[in-house]
């Protein structure tokens, strides 16, 4: 089954969006690896260490020599910090509002697209079947379940147990879809690299889906499936998806085929994710980083909307053809989906460098909102509290490992330096290069770099008696602007904006989402409807417990928890990164649900099946038996 993998692979190389198999010899960069043993690798490493550095040193000079320095230093970085978060935070609230709206939208009678298959691909380690069993069934919900394929990716490393889930959920759900089949991942596997080095792979998501979308593809090909007309959903295995999250794609899809071009070819869709199915049992460390997360995320995701840029998350989806064209997913990764998207974005560019002498146009990669939440849960362990407070630590560890893709970027962004013309090195490819990077640094490290910066200015304080010179008597007010932004006078002003927005952005994500779909009946007797949070009622009203809990987390706990779940866990990663790069013990986190689903078969129908006749979107295909 490898080798008949790898030789699915070298066809694709031909047969993709694109870029054909010259790419290797010409065009590179979008596979370069930091783990290779060349010297840009290694710096491209050391980059998120060098960096916090590099102002931990600025802010030690400015605390030793220069304190117009040391203000300026922590001025920017409060600025930057506060505009950054505060500008998602806005972004979250006019997505909440605009999800509203969609959600008020039931399903028109309309039968279902033409021409697109559906491929799910749920990446599980040691996870609850009940839960497994509940994502499923969110699936076999979705209109046009009855033509997805969806796999099981399991891994050989768990044993028998994988084996027993797989055909307890393959006998439960193989009438729901289409085809419903697993694979296993074997411990053994290995990743190469351009300069010829290799290295084992690191077990977890990645090397799992690495190797799922290779059997996949393997046998769509084989039954004869148009797998330009496949969409992949990379799926986490304790999501629920909206029953329109499907059709909603194949019909953007279908919208893009139909206009001509290659623009469907080179899309990317992603949904908010909000972990907050299990809200009310969860802890504080999981629920002050499902606000934070989720206010970030949803606020990128919305910011597309008006021109804005972001990075794939958890659960996404992209053409199949793209991914394994691509070579989206490798081996020796953490960070999957940011690792998915930026190879995907230098992919593009080395297959619109192969075409630009053909005067052949290809569509810049462009990633999708989609306006249908998929609900999610937090961390929560069955072995009680305390528990659960070191699985979040492992998990925010694992997440703060994803600094290791603003490394592959910048040796990305290094090796497209090297090899494209100049005349390919338009000012809009740089100013989107400029721009993931800038978001990778904004998020995994100027938070710590703000926190040394803030640490040196208030030991600077402290030893000039409670006040600094610069910001005190006439000084203080020429220097007013600087000395307020720095933080001089209230150190905690930034917080206050970030903290407004949000507790405004996680109140209304969660009431929007999870509360009022209940109220309204939005897809009554749906499994995504039914989820709400777990919420007990106050004064007859779930939304004020709902309130009275987003503020007493953000008031009293957000604070003590950013050092050890923020600030440590970044400044450990720029270490690991800089000298192990990936080679990290990948820890999956408990997720326990109080009432686990017991599984009836009988349940599995979809609730949205439509009569009328097919529409066929413009590029008919085979559909898998």
């Amino acid at each position: 089954a490898l080798a008949m993998s790898r030789g699915i692979e070298r066809q694709a190389s031909t047969n993709g969006c694109g870029a054909v198999g010259t790419e290797e010899q010409m065009y590179t960069f979008h596979r370069g690896n930091i783990h290779e043993r060349r010297r840009a690798a290694t710096c491209a490493r050391l980059f998120p260490l060098m960096f916090f550095l590099l102002v931990v040193a600025l802010a030690a000079l400015g605390f030793v020599m220069s304190t117009p320095l040391l203000l300026a230093l922590c001025a920017v970085l409060n600025v930057i910090i506060c505009l950054g978060m505060t500008s998602s935070g806005i972004f979250c609230l006019l997505g909440t509002w605009t999800m509203a709206k969609e959600l008020q939208r039931e399903e028109e009678p309309v039968a279902q697209e033409d021409g697109v298959v559906h491929l799910i691909i749920i990446a599980n380690y040691k996870e609850d079947i009940g839960m497994l069993a509940q994502t499923l069934m969110s699936i076999a919900q979705a209109r046009g379940s009855e033509s997805f394929v969806v796999v099981l990716a399991m891994e050989a490393r768990e044993g028998v147990d994988a084996v027993s889930k797989a055909m307890k959920l393959k006998s439960q759900f193989s009438k729901s879809f289409a085809r419903l089949f697993t694979t296993s991942h074997p411990a053994d596997l290995v990743q190469k690299h351009l300069d010829g080095s290799v290295d084992e792979e690191v077990p977890g998501k990645a090397s799992n889906l690495k190797w799922a979308v290779r059997e996949a593809y393997r046998e769509l090909s084989e039954a004869k499936v148009d797998v330009s007309s496949v969409v992949l959903t990379v799926a986490d295995a304790d999501v629920i998806f909206h029953p329109r999250y499907f059709s909603q794609i194949s019909a953007e899809f279908c919208s893009l085929r139909r206009a001509g071009g290659s623009e469907h070819l080179w899309s990317l869709w992603q949904a908010p994710q909000l972990p907050f199915r299990n809200y009310y049992e969860s802890p504080a460390c999981s629920r002050v980083w499902a606000y934070v997360a989720s206010v970030y995320e949803f606020g990128g995701v919305a910011g597309l909307s008006y021109g804005g840029e972001h990075i794939v998350f958890s659960t996404y989806s992209l053409p199949l053809q793209l991914a394994v064209d691509a070579g989206a997913h490798e081996g020796d990764v953490i960070a999957e989906d940011h690792h998915c998207y930026i190879r995907c974005f230098f992919y593009r560019a080395s297959a619109a460098a192969l075409k630009s002498g053909s005067g052949d146009r290809v569509a810049p990669l462009r990633l999708r909102p989609l306006y249908l939440p998929v609900k999610a849960t937090s961390v929560v362990s069955e072995k009680g509290a305390w528990q659960t407070w070191i699985d979040r630590w492992f998990q925010a560890k694992r997440h703060a490992q994803g600094v290791a893709e603003l490394s592959f970027a910048v040796l990305a962004a290094y090796d497209a330096a090297r090899q494209l013309p100049s005349h390919l090195l338009s000012p809009s490819f740089v100013f989107s290069v400029v721009r993931i990077i800038g978001r990778m640094i904004y998020v995994h490290v100027l938070p710590s770099c703000q926190a040394v910066a803030m640490f040196a200015l208030t030991i600077h304080w402290l030893s000039g008696g409670g006040g600094i010179d610069m910001c005190t008597g006439e000084a203080g007010t020429r220097n007013h602007t600087l000395c307020a932004t720095a933080g001089v006078w209230m150190p905690a002003w930034v917080a206050i904006p970030i903290t407004v927005v949000i507790v405004c952005g996680s109140v209304a994500m969660v009431s929007t989402s999870y509360l009022r779909p209940i109220v309204t009946g939005h897809y009554k007797g749906s499994l995504w409807s039914s989820e709400a949070g777990g919420l007990p009622s106050t004064c007859g009203s779930s939304w004020l417990t709902l309130l009275g809990l987003v503020l007493w987390d953000c008031l009293i706990y957000a604070g003590p928890l950013v050092l050890p779940y923020g600030i440590a866990v970044e400044i450990l990663a720029f270490w690991s990164v800089s000298f192990r790069g990936n080679r990290f013990e990948y820890v999956t986190a408990a997720k326990a649900m109080t009432k686990p689903l017991e599984a009836d078969v009988t349940q599995m129908r979809p609730l949205l099946r439509e009569n009328g006749q097919e529409q066929d979107c413009g590029n008919g295909v085979n559909r898998p038996r």
